[in-house]
């Protein structure tokens, strides 16, 4: 099973998470998030795990306060959600944030490291559990089982590696974690594609995951933005899935647009993506307000959410029928059905939310049920198909094109002979 997990990084989702739980097999929830809705989010959990299987993560969140100030107001306090959140772990990551700009992992010392580690794998296994028992007091009609509201996995402290010597704090902070956890560790390395180009430094992490008794992991690289990331940037992280895998770790991408569905036949166990944007991350330095997104529609044709005038335009270009999604479906007859409910956004945006969340489960399905080969014959028609059209559109952005599906297409390629499905000798695409 390739795993699709949504981000629940907004309460506007929850319609998403409590009503279509088909279209998702776990859920990723933000540590600040469940600290600032302490009542609603845990009894969701709840309400979800007593209907069915309900499979989530918490999201640590501390890799927030490496560097920057992105988290803290004019000033100078932590600012809303995360000051819940540390206010919630309390001493002494509140004391270094007091006293210290940041929390970066690699400057502190060894005991207050320790501490936070442990604080934050407390959070994830038992603050859940704790507020549903608060919440129902000492009622003898209610009973909670602590196993079913707690989360499939425990993630400790994610700290960015772009040095050796950032592996030993890594490995610090994932044995801490592994001395007070009892649920099992699913740590994620967070590093960049220049590090694991170096084969000694994928060795190196790979080492560091067998040193504890973890078989699954999630990876996070800094920018692996699709208009800027480079064809051997692509490889690079093709080898490093493909050594996990062989190491008998099974990855999974904290962030992934549809290249990480690509990564499947590679050994890839799945992907997370919210549902607007974070197909990619880029760690903030500065705060940059908090106001809303504006809409996109994901247009599975260039796996690509896309402005609405943009969408329609391209569309039209093309003469590509409506999204039969039963979202879609319901909501719009023509591509330019969905302009004219543009003047409404807020109206507008939990259709674009499912429809995007509803073709993300596709692409799951496509990877287990497809052979490669097939895939990439795909991605390639829709290359073909698209790229006149979006270079023609005036309403396409000028740093933005469709090169990223070739790149994609011919990495793959370049390692073909690590794919768990036997690639046809087809040609390069330019």
């Amino acid at each position: 099973m390739f795993e699709t997990t949504l981000r629940y990084k907004n309460l506007n989702d929850r319609n998403i998470v409590e009503g279509h739980p088909e279209y998702y097999d776990s859920v990723l929830i933000q540590a600040h998030l469940l600290a600032y809705s302490k009542k609603a989010v845990p009894q969701l959990i709840r309400d979800m795990a007593d209907e069915r299987s309900f499979n989530y993560y918490i999201d640590p969140m501390l890799s927030d306060f490496r560097i920057g100030t992105n988290f803290r107001n004019d000033d100078g306090d932590v600012r809303g959600w995360h000051s819940r959140f540390v206010n919630q772990l309390g001493e002494p990551l509140k004391s270094v944030l007091a006293e210290r700009p940041n929390a970066a992992a690699n400057e502190l010392p060894d005991n207050t490291l320790q501490e936070i580690t442990k604080s934050v794998v407390k959070y994830q296994e038992n603050f859940v559990y704790q507020r549903l028992q608060e919440a129902t007091g000492k009622s003898e009609d209610v009973e909670i089982n602590r196993r079913d509201v707690q989360p499939k996995a425990v993630i400790p402290w994610v700290h960015k590696i772009e040095r050796v010597e950032d592996i030993q704090t890594v490995r610090e902070l994932i044995s801490y974690a592994d001395e007070i956890a009892s649920l099992p560790l699913k740590p994620c390395l967070y590093t960049t594609t220049g590090f694991v180009r170096d084969t000694t430094n994928r060795s190196l992490l790979t080492d560091l995951l067998g040193e504890f008794d973890v078989s699954e992991c999630f990876l996070v690289f800094e920018e692996l933005d699709k208009y800027e990331t480079t064809q051997s940037e692509y490889t690079t992280v093709i080898d490093f899935v493909y050594d996990l895998q062989q190491s008998n770790i099974k990855p999974h991408f904290y962030y992934g647009d549809f290249f990480s569905n690509l990564l499947a036949y590679f050994g890839l166990g799945g992907t997370a993506y919210a549902t607007l944007f974070d197909e990619e991350f880029k760690e903030k330095t500065e705060y940059s307000g908090g106001g809303g997104l504006p809409p996109r529609y994901y247009v599975d044709s260039v796996k690509d959410l896309l402005k609405i005038d943009t969408t329609v335009d391209l569309m039209n270009r093309v003469g590509a029928p409506m999204c039969e999604c039963q979202f879609c479906s319901r909501q719009f007859d023509t591509w330019q059905d969905i302009a004219d409910r543009e003047q409404s956004e807020e109206a507008l945006k939990p259709t674009l939310k499912k429809h995007r969340v509803a073709i993300r489960w596709e692409h799951a399905r496509l990877v287990e049920e497809e052979s490669l080969e097939d895939v990439l014959e795909g991605l390639d028609e829709n290359f073909s198909k698209m790229v006149m059209a979006y270079s023609a559109s005036p309403h396409v952005a000028q740093a933005k094109n469709v090169q990223y599906l070739p790149k994609w297409i011919n990495a793959v390629k370049d390692r073909k002979e690590l794919a768990v499905d036997s690639l046809q000798e087809l040609p390069y695409i330019t």
